[in-house]
């Protein structure tokens, strides 16, 4: 599929908090534990960012400019796992987010969540894109034909915060094979799912 049809490129980095600061950081109290949350040591490309500071929200930045884009609309984008590390790109034009029929969140989901039941689709990436609208499903790629929110949600319990978030009919491409999520339940993964 040639993304580039949808739209001209923004790159963009997705940091949760728990990267943000340092562990002498003051750190929001995890709701299950009583305990303030845990700091992981940033990677060195995420070192890159304005991540000294603890930030509640963690962020969205641009990997070239660094500039944090929170609550943005952009006019479309996608998402591609099958690279060894998951690409995410959005159109440069900002929008008014216009709800075009269901809503969708999206994030990824890391190998060590899931187990492939089929052959493996000689997929090199780390990750598969996981899309709910009412049911989970999950794919390779994700197209976003509509406008795209970088959504934060820092009062919710637990991981993932940062989700972006569209509206509109699922399309499904071709199932490539199957899945299990560890702990839940067996679905197939397509080669892309379109939002539009």
């Amino acid at each position: 599929m040639n993304f580039k049809q949808y739209f001209t490129e923004r790159k963009i980095v997705v940091i949760p908090r728990r990267n943000f600061g340092d562990k002498n950081s003051q750190r929001d109290i995890n709701k299950k534990t009583g305990k303030p949350e845990r700091y992981v040591k940033p990677s060195k490309f995420f070192s890159q960012f304005p991540i000294k500071e603890y930030d509640r929200e963690g962020a969205y930045f641009d990997i070239f400019s660094q500039e944090r884009l929170n609550g943005k609309v952009f006019k479309n984008g996608f998402i591609d796992t099958t690279e060894r590390s998951p690409i995410f790109e959005t159109d440069d034009e900002e929008v008014e987010f216009i709800k075009k029929g269901s809503t969708t969140k999206t994030n990824l989901v890391k190998a060590s969540k899931y187990n492939w039941l089929t052959e493996n689709p000689n997929h090199q990436g780390k990750f598969i894109v996981s899309v709910e609208q009412g049911d989970h499903y999950y794919s390779l790629k994700l197209v976003f034909k509509n406008p795209i929110k970088l959504s934060v949600n820092p009062d919710s319990s637990h991981e993932p915060r940062l989700r972006p978030v569209s509206s509109g009919v699922l399309n499904f491409g071709n199932v490539v094979g199957q899945i299990k999520i560890k702990g839940g339940n067996q679905h197939p993964c397509y080669d892309v799912i379109t939002i539009g």
